[in-house]
């Protein structure tokens, strides 16, 4: 009985003398493989790095960028055309268009009138506006649209609550304005179907004339 026992533990030590052989070599394999996966790692992002300084990746964006073209303006100089500017020094342009600020008030006329009215004469469209008491003197804006199918030139007049007042005095916020014999005309080049806007500010009427504000005017048309 005794020597069947030393046989079993004998056995026994043996196999837990392979198996602790067995889990250390493991572990070396471990501890090998983790340094050789770090020096991979490595030299990949070096690698990568290398190539992306090739290519200029790294460079910094504002030289990357082109300059910016010659503007032509020089640093003691300002840029003049601007809102109703013609950009040089002869000041405002007085083209056909109306300077940008009238069209905006043109805009503010027709959304604060009191009363509109449309007449045709002609061929000729006529929309007005009347905002009576916003500003100091009653404004008018017109609407013109035609419908020639060729470029016509349109005269419209007013009358004059008096005479001998002087353009100034009527307030002209656009081109084509004049007052002649006791009467403020307006004349505009419109092509086939065109359309043109304007306005004026009444200063010989009263805001409680709307209804003569509102009056059809007299309209010409030439071809």
């Amino acid at each position: 009985m005794t020597s069947v026992a030393v046989v079993v533990t004998r056995s026994q030590t043996s196999a837990g003398v392979s198996a602790g052989g067995s889990d250390g070599g493991s572990s070396l394999l471990s501890l090998l493989v983790l340094p050789a996966a770090i020096v991979t790692f490595v030299a990949f992002l070096v690698g990568t790095g290398y190539v992306a300084k090739r290519a200029g990746l790294f460079e910094p964006i504002e030289q990357a960028a082109p300059d910016p073209p010659d503007s032509g303006v020089g640093d003691g100089e300002s840029d003049r055309s601007g809102a109703g500017g013609s950009g040089g020094s002869e000041g405002p342009a007085v083209g056909g268009e109306l300077f940008p600020v009238w069209d905006v008030v043109i805009d503010d006329v027709i959304g604060r009138a009191a009363e509109s009215r449309r007449t045709a004469t002609e061929d000729i469209l006529i929309t007005k506006h009347v905002d009576p008491d916003t500003l100091a003197q009653p404004m008018v804006a017109y609407e013109i649209e035609s419908l020639w199918d060729e470029p016509v030139t349109v005269r419209l007049s007013e009358p004059l609550a008096g005479s001998g007042i002087p353009d100034e005095a009527i307030g002209r916020l656009g081109k084509g304005w004049q007052v002649l014999d006791g009467r403020i005309l307006y004349e505009v080049e419109l092509e086939p179907e065109g359309t043109a806007r304007t306005v004026v500010a009444r200063s010989d009427r009263s805001p409680d004339e709307i209804e003569t504000l509102l009056a059809k005017p007299r309209v010409t048309v030439e071809q």
